[in-house]
């Protein structure tokens, strides 16, 4: 809960952080974020609102940031939120079956997804697994949550539960879509 407190703070000041925090109070509630987003939703929340105060261009609320354009090396505004993706792709079997990015409910680890695509655009050496992986979210959220009556995805795989965040966090799952 305090990695989502954390996350809401930045990223609601994320336009006016200039105007309003010092620099060392930035970097205090980065540290206090990257040492307490421990799940899906708390990691991709928090990669999402790095992209926002550090790389906004690469924001999904950015409309041009799928595909991402790198010209050369990736910025290093985005090197926390590449060691996200890293960490996470890591952790997965290579391999084709549907299934989420990591734990959690099944409408959670899509909010990794920019996260993945941008490391997937910033690696060429691991391109395809970062790809796989964004697929696999995706085949995932389309195909194996459960549905309303109504055709609303789930929240979660084990039962049908709809929850007000789940657009926040799959909406990365639809940016997925357009990029592949």
């Amino acid at each position: 809960m305090r990695a989502a407190v954390l996350s809401i703070v930045l990223s609601l000041t994320a336009s006016v952080v200039a105007q309003t925090f010092a620099d060392d109070t930035i970097a205090k509630v980065k540290a206090n974020l990257a040492s307490s987003a421990q799940e899906s939703w708390e990691l991709g929340t928090r990669a999402q609102t790095l992209l926002e105060l550090d790389a906004p261009e690469f924001s999904v609320f950015h409309e041009d940031s799928l595909p991402p354009k790198f010209s050369g090396q990736a910025p290093a505004g985005i090197r926390d939120v590449l060691t996200i993706a890293s960490n996470a792709v890591s952790r997965l079997p290579e391999d084709s079956t549907p299934r989420p990015l990591d734990g959690g409910a099944g409408g959670d680890p899509p909010s990794l997804g920019i996260a993945v695509l941008l490391a997937h655009a910033s690696n060429p050496a691991n391109a395809s697994r970062y790809l796989q992986a964004a697929e696999n979210q995706l085949a995932f959220v389309l195909n194996d949550l459960p549905r309303s009556s109504a055709g609303a995805i789930s929240h979660r795989a084990e039962e049908v539960q709809l929850w007000s965040d789940f657009v926040y966090m799959v909406r990365r799952s639809q940016r997925v879509l357009r990029y592949t």
